[in-house]
């Protein structure tokens, strides 16, 4: 009873005007009054019933009213005022446009443009809050959103509660370039604006996201996206998983951001080809998995030497086709990494010193050095004595001659050393490489 006369009191605080939401219930609905009304012999609605036709009637409103804000402004800016009064008639009862005429584009219609954008904010925030309460309504699980304007502005974000304390946000449209307030109780914002075509999405840089813990997919193919978002407070986001892949227009300062939590960051800026901005303040201690995470961001070359990377298991394909890539990564602690496949393959300028990195437990080494053109630094002290995959290492990297001949190889498969020095630089060959390679590559 307390919840619902909490969730009644917050629709009363809104008063006569009224917000839009398309609401979903997916559980079952209370029962309805036993008492019959005596005019009808349907049951009457229940309590749970009622709240959803007034929340409906609410988001309703606010929909009406805004969709009328936008049609006078834009006829207004389109020098399109002479329509208002003959083909439009908005039903904001107090904005009485018919007195317009073109010497009258006056301070009074300008004060009620301002009063009606401040009163569209304070909806914006009744919404907010009223979700809050819905929160807590257990019979409600899901919300559908709502839009305006063909998709572009989003009134209601919709949701869906995945367990008790875990809610997931419904895709956007991808045609959304409005949003509202991020309600507080959201805790997913998995694949948020996939595929969204807008260069900026107007309000998400004012998004409260305190509460978020995934943020996997997030921006994945919106391939116009550059909006700024660095204010957000990423203190709980635990997978960023793809988050800007093929973000390919994306180039935007993540310099607040408290990465502290995160365990998941593959391929987190994949195909993001333009992106080049200082990531050195990112806390990596938690990070198991980096795999892909710079592949084929053709611009990013900043330094990211400082990073903790004592828990990463995965740096495979890392920094492919990282084309401008060469910062110093010889203090990094690789004690727990297992797979280095393709690290730097089609890494086309790098040639860093790795004379640090303790490969002791890696498994794969497959294409590692893959097309590296001017890779050529020490590797004597790798340890392979686990490595189960060296095939193409070092193929293609025509700068490469170190001496590796006292590498410890315990690879039979001669398929798992295909390709191992191909086109490699001439001198690459014979009594600088292992026993065991020269043997395997013979058969």
């Amino acid at each position: 009873m307390k919840k619902l006369l909490t969730l009644l009191s917050s629709i009363t605080l809104i008063g006569s005007t009224v917000l839009v939401a398309s609401c979903k219930n997916n559980t079952q609905q209370s029962q309805p009054n036993s008492d019959k009304n005596p005019n009808n012999d349907q049951q009457a609605p229940s309590s749970n019933e009622f709240i959803l036709d007034n929340i409906k009637s609410k988001f309703d409103y606010v929909a009406e009213k805004q969709d009328s804000l936008n049609f006078i402004v834009n006829a207004l800016k389109d020098n399109q005022w002479k329509t208002l009064s003959t083909s439009y008639t908005p039903k904001i009862s107090y904005l009485d446009v018919k007195d317009l005429n073109e010497d009258q584009i006056t301070k009074k219609y300008e004060t009620k443009i301002k009063e009606l954008n401040r009163e569209i904010v304070n909806l914006e925030k009744e919404r907010d809050n009223l979700l809050k309460s819905i929160k807590d309504f257990k019979d409600i699980s899901s919300f559908k959103s709502q839009y305006i304007n063909n998709n572009k502005e989003c009134l209601l974000i919709g949701f869906t509660y995945i367990s008790e304390n875990d809610c997931k946000i419904e895709k956007f449209d991808p045609n959304c370039n409005k949003a509202p307030l991020l309600p507080s109780f959201i805790t997913s914002l998995e694949s948020a604006f996939t595929n969204n075509h807008n260069a900026k999405i107007e309000g998400i840089d004012e998004w409260n996201t305190s509460n978020v813990t995934n943020m996997k997919y997030m921006f994945l193919s919106a391939e116009n996206f550059n909006g700024s978002i660095g204010s957000w407070n990423t203190e709980k986001v635990q997978s960023m998983y793809y988050m800007f892949s093929n973000a390919k227009k994306f180039n935007q300062a993540l310099t607040n951001w408290n990465t502290s939590s995160v365990t998941n960051m593959e391929g987190m800026f994949y195909n993001a080809s333009v992106f080049n901005k200082p990531l050195k303040h990112f806390k990596t201690s938690k990070v198991k998995n980096m795999s892909a995470m710079f592949l084929n961001a053709r611009e990013f070359d900043q330094d990211i030497s400082s990073w903790d990377t004592s828990s990463v298991t995965n740096m495979g394909q890392m920094f492919r086709g990282a084309k401008k890539f060469n910062k110093p990564l010889k203090d990094w602690n690789t004690s727990q990494i297992t797979d280095m496949n393709e690290m730097f393959r089609e890494a086309s300028v790098f040639n860093q010193d790795l004379t640090n990195w303790d490969t002791s437990k890696v498994t794969t080494m497959y294409g590692m050095f893959n097309n590296a053109p001017m890779f050529n630094k020490s590797l004597a002290h790798f340890k392979t004595d686990i490595v189960t995959d060296m095939s193409y290492m070092f193929y293609k990297a025509s700068s490469f001659n170190q001496n590796i001949s006292n590498w410890v190889i315990a690879i039979t498969d001669p398929d798992k050393v295909k390709g191992f020095n191909r086109d490699t630089h001439e001198e690459f060959t014979g009594d600088k490489l292992p026993e065991r390679i020269r043997e395997l590559l013979k058969k």
